[in-house]
């Protein structure tokens, strides 16, 4: 054997097998790697293609559907404003510009949230609500009736041209 292949087998048991090993278990413990239960608490928002709303303004919870969120955040998320409903009969197109900015004024940190889904939201509004629907529409997010928050900021609205 030739001190040259002794040299190698040293190697592998010797100090630099070990210096690889302590650098890739620190790399390791050290979160370098993605988890898959972070994977599965990520924030999720999936943007409807069509909407039917019958109350006085389009809220999250009409065009979107969400997931990943804490209870709390999403019970004030769902309750935002995103723009005015349409008038009885008509329709109106929510772009997805529209959702992050309701969602940003909802407190949603977008660095976190993943948007899918189609990049906007037809929303139609019928002719004729049956009352219960109507009182259905005006039930605030804890159950409280006439409970809104303000509409998402300016620029969502400038956008759909109201």
């Amino acid at each position: 054997m030739q001190r040259k292949d002794c040299e190698n087998m040293r190697a592998f048991g010797g100090r630099t097998f070990r210096r690889g090993r302590f650098v890739l278990c620190a790399f390791l413990l050290g979160g370098g790697w993605i988890s898959p239960l972070s994977a599965r608490a990520q924030q999720r928002v999936h943007v409807f293609r069509s909407a039917v709303v019958v109350g006085e303004a389009v809220r999250l919870s009409d065009v979107v559907e969400m997931s990943g969120f804490d209870p709390e955040s999403a019970r004030q998320l769902a309750a935002t404003v995103v723009a005015e409903s349409p008038p009885p009969g008509g329709s109106r197109v929510i772009p997805i510009d529209a959702v992050r900015d309701a969602l940003r004024a909802g407190g949603a940190n977008l660095a976190r949230v993943t948007l899918s889904g189609s990049v906007r939201c037809t929303v139609r509004r019928p002719t004729e609500v049956s009352s219960s629907a109507r009182q259905a529409a005006q039930v605030g997010p804890d159950g409280r009736y006439g409970q809104t928050q303000p509409v998402a900021g300016r620029k969502a609205r400038d956008r759909m041209g109201t």
